[in-house]
């Protein structure tokens, strides 16, 4: 089941991944590649560097814990982030629309964000005992694709995109909190 949850959060994870290239390639209006390849590189770093690091931090904290322990502490982080990522979505969305992510620093900036949120949904995993390196492997592609198309997509836009990634994690946060629940 922890494996199901892991594409699934990832999947949900990539909305702030495209939301990163659809304002990027808003803000210059073209597509080029070599701005793809650097947003690919600093996304796929931070993110699954993060990703990866929560992920073995969890496997490690789980050898101190019973199964029904690592269980709720799984739930409970599951829980904490649907309600981060509610707050995000009222508070945080307009900073980091305002952020040029035409630039590394700002593009650094966002990533970290994305990366933050997905070191914390790994460490959730982690204490399920999920084995990171053939999942976040799956990272990878996906998030190659989602840029690609974002920006693309992103080329075509009249106005910046107001992509709400933060209520996708959200709703996706709380159903995996309710399964992990539920198949325990």
């Amino acid at each position: 089941m922890a494996a199901y949850l892991f594409v699934f959060l990832l999947i949900a994870t990539s909305a702030d991944v495209a939301a990163i290239a659809l304002v990027a390639s808003f803000i210059e209006q073209r597509f080029a590649i070599s701005k793809f390849l650097l947003q690919f590189a600093v996304c796929t770093l931070i993110v699954g560097a993060l990703a990866c690091g929560g992920m073995l931090l969890g496997n490690f904290g789980s050898q101190f814990f019973d199964t029904q322990m690592n269980i709720w502490l799984s739930a409970s982080l599951m829980l904490v982030m649907s309600l981060k990522a509610a707050y995000d979505g009222f508070k945080l969305a307009p900073t980091k629309r305002s952020v040029n992510t035409a630039f590394i620093g700002g593009l650094a900036t966002v990533a970290t964000f994305a990366g933050i949120n997905a070191f914390i949904y790994s460490l959730a995993l982690g204490f399920l005992q999920l084995q990171p390196l053939p999942l976040v492997l799956l990272a990878v592609p996906l998030f190659f694709v989602v840029l690609l198309v974002a920006g693309l997509v992103g080329t075509k836009q009249k106005r910046i995109p107001r992509i709400q990634s933060e209520w996708i994690l959200s709703a996706a946060s709380l159903f995996c909190a309710l399964l992990i629940i539920y198949n325990r």
